[in-house]
Order: structure tokens, then C-alpha cells, then sequence
């Protein structure tokens, strides 16, 4: 039987081979040494595949290693034919333009920040370029909207609205690509895909079913809603408990959170923050946000010098009481002999490890955790991200516009701002007090004559 044909730019199966120190090729019986995995990408021209091969420290590696050396070099050799030839060579299937999709994205020039690139790749490599995918083999411009909403809808059903989110933004942006290469016509099936989100009913299924494993197993499941913004109860029973907790304070926990609270930034971006970062003095206090923190393979936590998204690089001001909050926590790390000390970076971190490194925001989410989840706040659906939906909520409910807020948290799109981040489910306490006041401003003296008003019209 024939191999199946690979698309232009489309990386084949991948075969991994261990040797011993010696080279020795299946080093069955001996020490392991390093692995060499092989494989092949459809030529450009549609003639025979490209053979590539990578070595690496132990399987999974090299098998990284040979896929992104395959995609690179596709990528390397498309952008060297020149804008013409290369637009005539451009893979037009799901799969084909799929895998220079992925491509794109794990170059730099996407200039998406790592955890990002992490994100999408996995949502291509995940559910997009599969063995068997509904859409393999099929142009892009043959695919309609509903079919496209429809296989969208299945995987929210089956792996959550958080997967199908991913998804979506990341095809949204492979069709985006197929429009401007001229594949697609503008503005593509996926223009006003909106959201994708399971079904009540599939949710209280999924939910049921859950509950009922969790109870077999033994396991304890907990509430998560990424819907709501904390009340200002809430924030007055988390910041009541957090001045008193021991271990909040003991892993500096307490700072992180009140400066979060006070900005909206995210989580990475305040973990990235150094001091050349602040400004505490003239009448506007800001901090500048202009990185995030990222995990690089072989390297750990490192400081990306670059954000979410251009917009995302921005002057935030902030408050008075955290303006005093990072004075008094640059005093502590900085005068020696204060009676509440903490460690000094070396690059000059704000809110460093206590061992003065960045900080690993896995270790910052148990910390938080152990708040949301406590008695006394009483949060446990709460994540680091409720802090950036609250000050969002709070920010609009004060008057300001939804484009002021979307600059103040970075993002481009204040449409994406109301949408995503204005807390639409926690009714507002005051909603009767405001129509109360309505309703008495309508209402008319007890002397005023009951006179029809007078339409004025004017000239034009």
C-alpha cells in the first residue's frame, strides 16, 4: 500500500532511535547515551519528502528536537523563494496550511510572548494537525462557518470551554493568515465565530458525571468560576485575612496580592516587574509593564523582555496605598537591619523567591490558593486572573469608558474587555438603590401643574 502523501510543509511520523556512548545503535542491555529521532516534511514542490534528523538527551527531546528543526527549515526555505514563488507554493488544505501555521507560530516572528507559543502549539498539535482530522485533505476555502462552529462545540463538549477557547483563537488566526495570503476570501468562516461554550445541559451532565467520579475516587472537587470578580466583601474579608495569616506573609504572598488587586495586572507580568520598572515620585505613581516571566526548556524561569502583545507593554498608575506599598518593600529589602526584611534580586525583581530568583508562578498559585480556599475569604472559585477581572469590573463600574480600562489592563480590543473581563454574573447590590432614584426623579412635585412639555424644534 502507498504512504500517504505529505502536504508541503506537513512533518511525518517520527522514528527515534537510542545508541550507547560508542554509537552503537540499539543499545539494548547497555547505558542509554543519547537519542536520534528521524523524519520527513512535504517539499514545497510537492516532489519527495525532505528528510530531517535531530539528537537529543532522551526520546521526548529528540522528537521535539527533529519536528521544530523540520518546521524551521520549511519555513527557512518558503521565505527564501521570495514573496511570489512562495505564495504559488503555499499549502491550501487544513493540514498543508496547518503545519505553516505552526510554523509561524513558533518563529519569531509571531512575537508571541512563550507562554503563548506554548498554548497554540499545543492547540494545533492537539486538535488541529491529527492523524484522521475530519478536515485533513480539505481546502480552506471549502470549510463553512457552522462547520467549523460545530467541530468546535465538540471539543468544548469533550475537553472544556477553556480548550475550545484556545482553539479558536489560535484557527481564528490560521485562517487570518489564509485571507491575507489570498487561500481564503475575506472575512472568513471564522469572522464572528463568538464564543463557543458547552450547553447548560451538557454542562450539568459533565458536572454530574464529575461529582460522581470525584465520590468514587475518593476526591474532593473544587469550585472554580471564571465569570465573577470578588465583591468588595470579598476583597475585605481576603485582605482582612491575609494581613494576619503567618504563612502568607512568610512566603510573600501578602505584597503580591495587594499589588495585584491594586493594578489588575497579570500574574507574569508583576512576577516580571523590576524596580527600574516603578516610578514613586511626581503626582502620577506607575509602574511599567514591558515583560513576563516564561519557562524555557534547559534554561528555567527567565524573564521575557517583551509582553502578551504590543498593546500589553503600557504605563499602569497605580493607586496611593500601593504606591506606599512598594515604598515600604523597597525600604525591606534595602536598609539593612529592618526588623522585616526580605531578600534582594539580583535582577532586580520585585517580588522574588525568598531565595532572591524569579519567582515560579506555579509555586505563587499554591500560595494563593491556600487564601482563596481558607474559611475566613471563603473564594475557592478564584484564580490569580479574578484579580485582573476585578479591577476590570470595579474600573467600569466607577464610569470609566471600556477603551480607558482596555488601556489600563493592555488590551487592544475594548469590545474584548467588556466581553471577556466585566464581571456578567454577580448582580449588582445597588441595582435597586439606582432604580429607586429613577423612579423618584420622575416623579413631579405635589405644586407643579400638570402642563404637557413643549417640543422646541430648531432650524437646521
Amino acid at each position: 500500500m502507498a504512504k500517504n502523501r505529505l502536504a508541503a510543509g506537513e512533518v511525518g511520523a517520527v522514528q527515534v532511535t537510542a545508541y550507547d556512548k560508542d554509537g552503537n545503535k540499539d543499545a539494548t542491555g547497555r547505558a542509554i547515551s543519547y537519542y536520534i529521532a528521524n523524519t520527513r516534511y512535504g517539499a514545497l514542490d510537492g516532489g519527495r519528502p525532505v528528510r530531517v534528523q535531530a539528537r537529543g538527551r532522551n526520546r521526548s527531546v529528540a522528537e521535539d528536537a527533529v519536528k521544530r528543526k523540520a518546521r524551521e527549515q520549511y519555513a527557512a526555505r518558503l521565505e527564501a523563494m521570495g514573496a511570489k514563488d512562495a505564495t504559488m507554493s503555499i499549502p491550501s488544505t487544513w493540514d498543508g496550511f496547518g503545519a505553516l501555521h505552526l510554523a509561524w507560530i513558533e518563529s519569531d516572528d509571531s512575537d508571541y510572548s512563550d507562554a503563548t507559543v506554548r498554548v497554540y502549539s499545543d492547540a494545533m498539535r492537539n486538535r488541529v494537525l491529527t492523524a484522521g482530522h475530519k478536515f485533513n485533505g480539505r481546502e480552506l476555502s471549502s470549510l463553512a462557518h457552522l462547520e467549523l462552529r460545530e467541530w468546535l462545540q465538540g471539543i468544548a463538549n469533550d475537553h472544556g470551554n477553556g480548550a475550545a477557547h484556545s482553539v479558536k483563537s489560535v484557527v481564528g488566526g490560521m485562517f487570518k493568515r489564509a485571507v491575507g495570503y489570498g487561500i481564503v476570501s475575506a472575512p472568513g468562516p471564522m469572522a464572528g465565530m463568538g464564543a463557543v461554550k458547552r450547553s447548560r445541559r451538557t454542562e450539568a451532565k459533565v458536572k454530574t458525571e464529575t461529582e460522581r467520579k470525584a465520590l468514587e475516587d475518593g476526591k474532593v472537587l473544587r469550585e472554580r468560576d471564571t465569570d465573577r470578580a470578588l465583591t468588595a466583601e470579598d476583597q475585605e474579608r481576603l485582605l482582612t485575612f491575609i494581613e494576619k495569616d503567618r504563612r502568607t506573609n512568610d512566603n510573600d504572598t501578602a505584597d503580591l496580592i495587594r499589588f495585584m488587586l491594586g493594578t489588575g495586572v497579570r500574574i507574569g507580568e508583576a512576577l516580571a516587574l523590576r524596580w527600574e520598572d516603578v516610578k514613586l515620585t511626581g503626582k502620577s505613581p506607575h509602574v511599567s509593564i514591558g515583560g513576563t516571566l516564561g519557562r524555557v526548556k534547559g534554561e528555567g524561569i527567565v524573564r521575557q523582555p517583551w509582553t502578551k502583545t504590543t498593546r500589553s507593554a503600557r504605563n499602569v498608575f497605580i493607586p496611593s496605598d500601593t504606591a506606599d506599598l512598594l515604598r515600604e518593600r523597597h525600604a525591606r529589602m534595602t536598609k539593612v537591619g529592618h526588623e522585616k526584611p526580605l531578600p534582594m534580586s539580583e535582577d532586580g525583581a520585585v517580588f522574588p523567591s525568598i531565595n532572591g530568583t524569579w519567582r515560579d508562578q506555579s509555586n505563587v498559585n499554591d500560595a494563593m490558593r491556600h487564601v482563596f480556599d481558607h474559611e475566613d475569604v471563603n473564594v475557592p472559585w478564584a484564580t490569580t486572573h479574578t484579580f485582573r477581572k476585578t479591577v476590570v469590573t470595579d474600573l467600569l463600574d466607577a464610569g470609566m469608558s471600556p477603551n480607558q480600562v482596555a488601556a489600563h489592563v493592555g488590551h487592544e480590543d475594548a469590545s474584548f474587555t467588556l466581553r471577556t473581563y466585566a464581571d456578567s454574573v454577580t448582580a449588582p447590590k445597588d441595582a435597586g438603590n439606582v432604580l429607586q432614584m429613577l423612579r423618584d426623579g420622575r416623579k413631579k412635585p405635589t405644586n407643579e401643574p400638570n402642563v404637557p412639555k413643549t417640543r422646541h424644534l430648531h432650524a437646521v
